[in-house]
């Protein structure tokens, strides 16, 4: 083929196909920031990832993994070439549910992705009940411990607590929801209780790593009008906030978890919650999808399904109603001051 006087040979077929499965090996690597999880989430070996990527590294003749240091990552080429190819799989995907939805209407596949601190009832029910109610719907659901950059993840619906400026993405408000220092009454009465902010700094802290990656925590607190940070003398961290939670329960340290997840044990006396009034504002709890699946027939009817039933039952309120509980079956003041705890919210 001629292009003004210069001469292009187009890729056979079977090159086409070859990197696109690079290309889907490269964006599980570059998201998933290691060989060992990306090969796991395409269920191949690690070799034949390895070998995938190495191979489009040839043909391009550039390098597009940094494999020196500890997290695998992209090199500056590398960076550039993973939008690319998360655009064209993106657009091949998104061609598949067009036609998929077409052909098959309310069957088929759908990949759910929920945070693991979601895994309460007020979510996992209501999919339960959608699996249920529509039998030729096959639902494939990921807990995630960590959240993924959605552009990262790969799935049709999932569920996140946070605010996502991704334009690629729609969301779905379905609640909010509170992070709350909590800590249980045995800790409270070896440690004492922190009647302030500042005096955080004298108590041991459980991380999330998620929240706080790997550098020094703080924690994120409301001063008044604005947010401050105070930083943590740091007991544990961890990825798993449930992890968090238990560890929370057997006096180990103070955790800011969030409300839904520790409203029963505020309720039972099991967590008493720590300076309420500083709590950071409430965030979002949303149903996100790509604006691509708005096509899919049966991408649409699970939003809706799951929205309607969700909706309000994650909320901010839960862990002020949960204190006010707490505080009015006590009756009179107790030791930790968990009742001045409860008149502040």
């Amino acid at each position: 083929m001629r292009l003004g006087e210069e001469s292009y040979e187009f890729p056979s077929r079977g090159d086409v196909l070859v990197d696109v499965v690079g290309m889907t090996a490269f964006v599980a690597v570059v998201g998933a920031g290691s060989f060992t999880r990306a090969a796991q989430s395409l269920g191949v070996s690690k070799s034949v990832i390895s070998r995938r990527i190495s191979g489009i590294e040839s043909r391009i003749g550039m390098r597009l993994i940094d494999r020196s240091s500890a997290r695998v990552g992209p090199t500056e080429a590398g960076a550039a070439y993973y939008l690319k190819c998360q655009s064209i799989l993106e657009a091949i995907e998104e061609a598949n549910h067009q036609i998929a939805s077409w052909n098959s209407g309310l069957r088929g596949t759908i990949v759910v992705s929920v945070s693991s601190s979601l895994c309460v009832p007020a979510v996992t029910r209501p999919i339960a009940e959608f699996a249920r109610s529509y039998a030729d719907i096959k639902l494939k659901i990921d807990i995630e411990e960590r959240d993924s950059s959605v552009r990262e993840a790969r799935f049709d619906v999932a569920i996140r607590s946070g605010r996502s400026a991704d334009a690629s993405m729609a969301a779905r408000v379905i609640g909010h929801s509170e992070n709350m220092l909590c800590a249980s009454p045995d800790y409270l009465e070896m440690n004492g209780t922190p009647t302030s902010a500042d005096m955080l700094k004298d108590h041991d802290g459980l991380v999330h790593a998620r929240e706080h990656g790997h550098v020094g925590a703080y924690w994120l607190l409301r001063d008044g009008a604005q947010l401050r940070s105070y930083p943590i003398r740091e007991r544990m961290r961890s990825e798993c906030i449930l992890h968090l939670m238990e560890a929370v329960k057997v006096g180990l340290g103070i955790a800011q978890l969030p409300d839904y997840l520790v409203a029963d044990a505020l309720r039972n006396g099991e967590l008493v919650a720590l300076l309420p009034q500083c709590s950071p504002p409430a965030d979002p709890i949303s149903l996100v999808y790509p604006v691509s699946r708005k096509a899919s027939q049966k991408v649409r009817l699970l939003v809706e399904y799951l929205a309607e039933r969700m909706l309000g039952a994650l909320s901010q309120k839960t862990g002020a109603e949960a204190i006010a509980e707490a505080g009015n079956r006590r009756g009179a003041p107790m030791r930790h001051e968990k009742q001045t705890f409860s008149s502040n919210r």
